[in-house]
């Protein structure tokens, strides 16, 4: 940075590393300095985004004059070589007013020989082929996928004193083969998507590219690196990968925790791919990967280093512990009766163990002839037809049980391709998610007295459950309010959704990071929603009674939230709330305001408590329920 301002740098050649480096640090800095500057370098970006393509980077430049004289105040273009710079970078940079392009060349190439017009930056593009040079695509496939290979000018003559290797990359009419895969545009410009040596080809002939695989999955917040890989089989390859977890997640999480948790990510962000490209296996490691000067992965040593891995059964992600369901399921007579039909089937030689997560195609090796072996024989055991694209679709022996357990005719075990999936729910930084409850503390304080005592065992950087007793409408606004903002804007809370057909009611819950669910929902759908809020790093506020008190007692504690524990493994925050009732009854339309400081109502927070202090997942006899009123007993007993 220092040579930079010195020098008065105007155009920066550099790889995506580097880059990578520049805008984390621009990012830290913002963070550095408070909410405040956050929000309004959020609304920069925004402004820039919208109001940028229309006004152009002059006035973006100016949006963002105090980080481009962090940079000398001169540098304009950026060029990014060596590797792909991701989606985040590019567009980041390009927001706050610099033009930024990608390259492409080789050592034989004596460097660039493709590169984007800074006019006409292109995301994922290295750009048309320079002047003096002729680019084709060699044998694409139906995609326009294949071979890229350049002759001209640029292209050097050949290997010094090596004309053998010098005739393997050159054919009969000059061209140069790279080795490289790419597509072409309508006008003539690259985008690249891997080496032809990396291409995995599975034992169905699909192609699977690991470049495309890994730029998906990097934009997963627990990870730090990953790399795609082909394991060779009998037939083909299967995908595998090599992954290494965020900074935050090795610094928060014990190795095993921090893999449990980073597979659970990356299980999820899979299930959107084809079946044909998700990963059989995934290993964990905690050095950062193998890498040439140029910060490209060195593939071979990456590969020694997972079958090593693998081998030593070092931190991987493929868990040997099952979650409580799944613990369940492999002790039903369904399960077993399963096996008995998958054995039949399955080779004898180098059969790994039948559990709910074996592969039905990486696994178990079962082939489509295989598949419609097993429908004819689930046919038989269930007596009634089942479809065949309902059996295409299941890819894990715990997709067949549920699949054998279900009532057709009343639900599948898939939803509904029209269903609203489970979505990601975004961080509230919202200005009235700030004030309104600082207003409502405020409020609080001065017309009922409120006490509160504990937020200080609060932990800090991960998902928590806070699980309260419920005496009144004004409860979960009271524990929202008393969280700091870094919990309090990763707070979520599920409610009915006939809550919001108020206007009022709306404006105010939605400030308050709800999630509605329809009434008639089921527990599994909640579950389902639950977990998936933990599992994107947010924490969840809860009333384990169900509803709220009518008679000023503490209820029992449904067995939900012990089965969450259990499934999550997040820890637990209990919270006493004392005298809400008292100046907000059920039978009450609104609170009492008047003579109200009589009550002195009070809000406790507990220390955290985990599933390791009721005796784990692998205590003999613990149960959701058994939880869930030891839970209750402890937030009865807080003083």
């Amino acid at each position: 940075m220092e040579a930079l301002k010195e020098q008065q740098v105007s155009v920066l050649p550099a790889v995506p590393q580097m880059l990578e480096l520049f805008y984390t640090n621009i990012e830290k800095r913002v963070a550095e300095k408070g909410p405040l500057v956050k929000n309004v370098f959020g609304l920069l970006k925004t402004a820039s985004a919208l109001l940028g393509p229309l006004f152009g980077t002059t006035f973006q430049r100016k949006l963002f004059s105090s980080v481009h004289a962090g940079f000398g105040g001169r540098l304009d273009l950026i060029v990014s070589g060596g590797a792909s710079i991701r989606k985040k970078y590019f567009t980041g940079f390009r927001c706050m007013g610099f033009r930024i392009v990608e390259g492409y060349g080789l050592t034989e190439t004596f460097g660039p020989i493709t590169i984007c017009p800074a006019e006409q930056a292109r995301l994922g593009s290295v750009g048309p082929v320079l002047a003096g040079n002729e680019m084709r695509i060699d044998s694409p496939d139906k995609e326009g996928i294949g071979e890229v290979c350049f002759r001209g000018e640029t292209v050097f003559g050949g290997y010094f004193n090596n004309p053998d290797a010098t005739q393997k990359v050159f054919d009969k009419e000059g061209w140069f083969h790279t080795g490289d895969l790419g597509r072409l545009d309508k006008d003539g410009f690259l985008y690249l998507t891997g080496r032809m040596k990396d291409v995995i080809i599975l034992p169905s002939g699909k192609n699977v590219y690991p470049d495309e695989l890994e730029e998906f999955y990097l934009t997963c917040p627990d990870l730090e690196e990953i790399v795609i890989l082909g394991l060779p089989t009998e037939a083909g390859e299967s995908v595998v990968a090599l992954a290494v977890p965020s900074q935050a997640m090795r610094k928060l999480f014990s190795p095993e925790e921090a893999s449990e948790r980073l597979m659970q990510s990356l299980l999820n962000m899979g299930r959107h791919l084809p079946s044909y490209k998700k990963m059989a296996e995934c290993r964990v490691t905690f050095s950062p990967l193998p890498r040439t000067t140029t910060r490209k992965i060195k593939k071979n040593e990456a590969k020694t280093l997972y079958l090593s891995l693998k081998e030593n059964k070092v931190i991987t992600i493929v868990s040997s512990q099952f979650t409580v369901k799944e613990s369940e399921q492999m002790a039903s007579p369904a399960f077993r009766t399963i096996s008995g039909l998958l054995k039949s089937l399955i080779p004898k030689e180098g059969a790994t163990p039948l559990t709910v997560r074996s592969h039905l195609e990486f696994d178990l090796r079962l082939d489509s002839l295989k598949r419609l072996e097993l429908l004819s024989l689930l046919e038989k055991e269930m007596g009634r037809s089942i479809s065949e694209e309902s059996l295409s679709r299941l890819e894990t022996v715990g997709e067949v049980l549920l699949l054998m357990t279900t009532d057709l005719k009343e639900t599948s075990p898939f939803p509904d391709e029209s269903a609203e999936p489970i979505r990601s729910y975004p961080e509230n930084s919202s200005l009235l998610f700030r004030l309104i409850p600082f207003l409502i503390h405020k409020i609080s304080r001065l017309c009922w007295n409120l006490k509160a005592a504990g937020m200080e065992q609060l932990p800090q950087g991960m998902p928590l459950i806070f699980a309260a007793n419920h005496e009144s409408l004004i409860d979960i606004a009271w524990i929202v309010c008393h969280l700091p903002w870094s919990l309090r804007r990763k707070t979520f809370t599920l409610g009915k959704q006939e809550l919001l057909k108020n206007p009022i009611a709306r404006f105010l819950l939605t400030r308050f990071n709800l999630v509605p669910l329809k009434r008639e929902s089921d527990f599994g759908v909640t579950l389902q929603t639950s977990l998936a809020l933990l599992k994107q790093g947010h924490s969840l506020a809860l009333f384990p009674e169900g509803t709220r008190t009518r008679t000023g007692e503490m209820g029992p504690f449904k067995a939900g939230i012990g089965k969450l524990m259990m499934e999550s493994g997040v820890q637990v925050v209990p919270i006493h709330i004392k005298k809400s009732f008292s100046i907000w009854p059920a039978d009450q339309l609104l609170p009492k305001f008047l003579f109200a400081r009589r009550f002195k109502p009070e809000i406790i927070f507990g220390k955290p408590v985990s599933l390791n202090e009721f005796g784990g997942t692998t205590k003999p006899g613990l149960t959701p329920d058994l939880i869930s009123q030891t839970l209750r007993q402890h937030i009865h007993n807080m003083t």
